[in-house]
């Protein structure tokens, strides 16, 4: 294309679409060429340290999510030139049996493989040095491509009035049977029956959960391609998950704010299900440790006591409904507006990512090491939301400030008074 004694055979559009066509291929090929090449070089009389190469580089190998991400424009820039008698010249003079598409698909095919030859460097490496390293570069390959897989869906998502790339890293993507309530919708289970699922395809980010209609679009006759259509999208810092629901082991609750939005998902398998909740867990667990360090460093900060639901003197309070399952194993919301709410039936974990929150469920003490939740908070969105006076039980331990003198014991029963506006119990 640089060649001047090509230059009348270009087509003049081409010449302006060059890294379109070829996305960013050179900075692959250096990549390999100057750097990862001479480090698989040096292992050649040690093997045991392919792993490592792969781990020292693996922030290096994203640049395949660019160039995957550009494919499909890169495609449709070929079909509407790979008749063109600069095309047919090129692959005389070089004397190639295949055309240049052959070729451009090379990284993507590149990219799969790696997973594939280091599993078969692990088949015969079970009780070696660097065996570890291997396993880890393995897994890091397998992430590299699932990675670059969920970015090729994201690039689809039409409609969304904002910087995806604000929400944060895609982690998981995938179709999912979706019901919808909310707090002020019907109240009996028998009002949702007639209520019918919604196919959804969600995409979950560091920041955000996204909710798309998937499209088929054709775009010529070569080309069958998705779009995925923004509905809306829940707030990370903002949102609960309840892990079981009755009646489908491969169904969960997702909840936001408060429970004045309850989502049903099911998963299309198990396994699939519980992958998402793995990494929706992580999410929320990063969140709450990032305000419990906000809190140590804060002097405007109470002491964090945890605590159960309100002590109901054995009368269960009424719980809204929001699906048609919600008179299932669920737990109810950490949400403090909804602190009238109890859990109903046989405990099941649930998680909130709510900075404002409270866990008011049964059976979630094995958690409680790790799920702090405090009446601190540093957002503006949560004002208003405050404790019912009432009894209350300790879910651990909590120490005053700057001593090991206990405040409060796992197990105690507090009668709340009130709480003031400034969040001090």
């Amino acid at each position: 294309m640089d060649n001047p004694t090509m230059a009348f055979l270009l087509p003049p559009l081409l010449r302006s679409c060059r890294d379109v066509l070829f996305g960013n291929m050179p900075e692959i090929y250096d990549f390999h060429n100057n750097i990862f090449l001479h480090h698989l070089e040096s292992c050649l009389e040690a093997p045991e340290r392919v792993g490592c190469c792969f781990l020292e580089r693996r922030e290096d190998f994203q640049m395949y999510e660019k160039y995957c991400q550009n494919k499909p424009q890169s495609e449709s820039l070929w079909r509407q030139y790979a008749e063109s008698l600069f095309f047919q010249e090129c692959q005389k003079k070089l004397e190639h049996k295949l055309s240049l598409d052959s070729y451009l698909l090379k990284p993507v095919q590149r990219l799969t493989k790696y997973q594939l030859l280091l599993k078969e460097l692990l088949k015969y490496s079970t009780s070696c040095e660097g065996v570890q390293e291997l396993q880890e570069a393995l897994v890091a390959m397998l992430d590299l491509v699932k990675s670059v897989n969920d970015s090729m869906h994201q690039i689809s998502i039409t409609g969304y009035d904002g910087d995806l790339g604000e929400l944060g890293k895609v982690l998981m993507q995938g179709s999912f049977s979706v019901w919808m309530g909310h707090r002020k919708g019907p109240t009996k289970m028998k009002d949702l029956a007639r209520f019918k699922s919604m196919q959804r395809h969600l995409f979950l980010y560091e920041k955000a959960l996204v909710f798309c209609k998937k499209r088929e679009e054709h775009c010529d006759s070569y080309d069958k391609r998705s779009s995925y259509s923004f509905k809306h999208f829940l707030k990370m810092n903002a949102v609960g998950i309840t892990e079981n629901v009755k009646g489908d082991p491969r169904k969960f609750e997702i909840w936001y704010s408060g429970r004045e939005e309850v989502y049903v998902v099911q998963a299309q398998t198990f396994d699939l299900k519980m992958a998402w909740l793995n990494e929706i867990r992580k999410i929320l667990f990063k969140q709450q440790q990032l305000i419990k360090d906000e809190k140590q460093v804060s002097p405007l900060c109470s002491d964090t006591i945890q605590l159960s639901p309100p002590l109901s003197n054995g009368k269960k309070p009424r719980a809204s409904v929001s699906s048609e399952e919600n008179d299932s194993e669920r737990t109810s919301p950490g949400a403090v507006e909804n602190l009238a709410s109890s859990s109903q039936s046989k405990p099941s974990k649930s998680w909130t990512g709510m900075s404002h929150s409270l866990e008011i469920c049964e059976g979630l003490e094995e958690w409680s090491s790790h799920h702090y939740f405090s009446t601190c908070s540093d957002t503006e969105d949560e004002d208003g939301n405050q404790l019912s006076p009432g009894k209350y039980k300790a879910l651990a331990d909590c120490k005053k400030r700057d001593s090991d003198e206990l405040l409060v014991k796992n197990g105690d029963v507090i009668q709340l008074m009130h709480e003031d506006g400034e969040g001090q119990w």
